[in-house]
């Protein structure tokens, strides 16, 4: 058996650091160029030099992901302990090796969440079978320290006799089902690979390297976690339209009695004859929009219904105060008529004489059922949780080996410490070190290059989009003046297009509309920087 310990920490030229080193490259094959410089004289020297050092304002690593074409690999060696010793363990007592990625987790405030030792609670990336759980707090005794693999963990219970323990495990199901699924979880895993005969020998070390993950498509198939709103938040009860609160009285008297088209609210903006109506209209189709589509309220689930009935217990009145019309049945036609547009060209909505004063007993019941309907509403459109989702969660990873027994017996698992805690870069922030991707345009003005453009690209288009283009004038169009065409031919159309020609259309309104948003952004110092270009240093194609 294994009588002596075994040390397993990161490459540093002194000797062990205590966790995992972290480097940092922007070379195109990383990995050969990291066993070579190992291989040669002071190899450990030489690769240690390139580690991760972007910091935050806070001190917290930060890790480029591959789309900035930055990777960043562990390095660790492992040896055996053997009096303060530490000659390098035989490569060949390596059964397997791997490192797992964990997160620190959160409360609702974003602040990390500690355990009774007051030390962060982790979470790790599993697997409950077939199914990916996605990100779960590791917070049963010693599981920080579980192998990932529960195929090769010892069981939780054991009395040494085959038929004991598995009565022992039978019973543990039926009591503890629920312990006993998260001791089945497996965490996932990125492999470590043993460095090649040559560099152990040069670096008289056991090195073991692997790719730190930072990127995954891999979704949660877990529901997702969704945060209740909270009627008391004051945001949350600013958000919430004028219309339906108490004590608010949002003007209405522009509105009152007219018969409003779906033109009418379409254009709200753009009507300059009578801006208390336009003004009016616009506070109104908020109302509208947001019972529509933040709360649902028109649509079929249960807390959709409860809170259209509860709409419906305000009563409007029209015409002079001749008769009365639930509220919930009016913005339901307001929203069919002057958002979704239903018989656009013939229908309007008649508004009321009035709108009427909400109490705060009425608001506290509204809210009662806009909460739940806002719960459900943000199920359904919240993604499914990503692997890597959070431009703010701190990460760590530790590195694992199995190292084999002489005894015959499973493999013994060896931890690392942990890597000290880091962040991942977004994507859209740029790595100084790596120059800029280059596009080259070509140059319309130049003779005979029409000639050699050809449509390399097609769309095929239904007839329905087609018809709409051919019936409206594009500067109408960009005006919100598109009208949908009343007939047309019944035929799909194939268009060609040339993908050059439409980088130059691009190029063109990327520099209109980035001086149009400077003034709001102040930008164009900092994103759009031209210089000349000396002569000789690219080639110029001959006409």
């Amino acid at each position: 058996m294994v009588a002596h310990q075994t040390i397993f920490g990161g490459v540093i030229p002194t000797g062990i650091s205590t966790s995992p080193t972290i480097l940092q490259r922007t070379d195109q094959d990383f990995i050969a160029g990291i066993l070579d410089e190992l291989a040669a004289n002071d190899g450990v020297q030489t690769v240690t030099k390139k580690i991760a050092e972007k910091r935050d304002a806070y001190g917290v690593l930060r890790l480029y992901q591959p789309a900035q074409k930055t990777f960043h690999v562990a390095l660790l060696q492992i040896a055996c302990d053997l009096n303060g010793m530490l000659p390098r363990l035989d490569p060949e007592r390596i059964d397997s090796a791997g490192l797992v990625v964990r997160r620190v987790s959160i409360d609702k405030d974003g602040k990390d969440v500690l355990d009774s030792k007051g030390e962060r609670v982790l979470e790790g990336w599993v697997e409950a079978g077939k199914s990916l759980r996605g990100w779960q707090p590791l917070t049963l005794p010693g599981q920080l320290n579980f192998d990932p693999d529960p195929s090769r963990r010892p069981p939780a219970l054991s009395a040494g006799n085959p038929e004991i323990d598995r009565l022992l495990l039978l019973n543990r199901k039926q009591n503890f089902s629920e312990l006993v699924t998260v001791e089945q979880w497996s965490e996932s895993v990125s492999p470590l690979f043993i460095a090649p005969p040559d560099v152990c020998s040069a670096t008289k070390r056991t090195i073991l390297y692997g790719l730190i993950p930072v990127t995954s498509n891999e979704l949660s198939e877990a529901p997702p976690r969704t945060a209740s709103f909270d009627k008391t938040d004051a945001d949350i009860k600013a958000h919430l339209s004028g219309y339906l609160k108490a004590g608010v009285n949002t003007p209405f008297s522009s509105l009152a009695g007219q018969k409003i088209s779906y033109d009418m609210a379409a254009n709200t903006t753009l009507d300059k004859t009578n801006p208390a109506l336009s003004s009016q209209l616009s506070e109104f189709l908020l109302l509208v929009r947001q019972l529509a589509l933040e709360f649902n309220a028109f649509g079929s689930t249960s807390e959709a219904t409860r809170l259209y009935q509860k709409l419906n217990r305000i009563y409007l009145n029209f015409a002079g105060n001749t008769y009365t019309r639930p509220a919930g049945e009016f913005l339901n036609e307001a929203k069919e008529v002057l958002i979704n547009g239903v018989d656009r060209l013939t229908n309007s909505v008649t508004m009321p004489d009035y709108w009427p004063t909400i109490g705060s007993t009425t608001e506290d019941e509204l809210w009662d059922v806009i909460i739940p309907a806002m719960n459900a509403r943000l199920a359904t459109v919240i993604p499914q949780e990503g692997r890597f989702d959070g431009l703010t969660r701190k990460y760590q990873f530790r590195a694992f080996v199995r190292v084999k027994r002489d005894d015959g017996c499973p493999p013994e698992l060896v931890w690392s410490d942990p890597s000290e805690l880091f962040k991942i870069i977004p994507w859209y922030e740029s790595n100084d070190a790596i120059p800029p991707v280059q596009v080259t345009l070509p140059n319309p003005l130049q003779k005979g290059f029409l000639d050699n453009v050809k449509p390399n690209v097609s769309f095929l288009v239904p007839s329905d989009l087609f018809n709409l283009l051919q019936a409206n004038d594009p500067k109408k169009m960009s005006g919100g003046e598109g009208q949908k065409p009343s007939g047309g031919l019944a035929l799909d159309w194939i268009c060609g297009f040339n993908i050059p020609i439409i980088t130059i259309c691009a190029f063109i309104v990327l520099n209109i509309f980035l001086q149009l948003l400077n003034i709001i952004f102040w930008w164009l110092l900092f994103i759009k920087i031209c210089i000349p270009i000396p002569k000789g240093l690219i080639p110029k194609s001959n006409p």
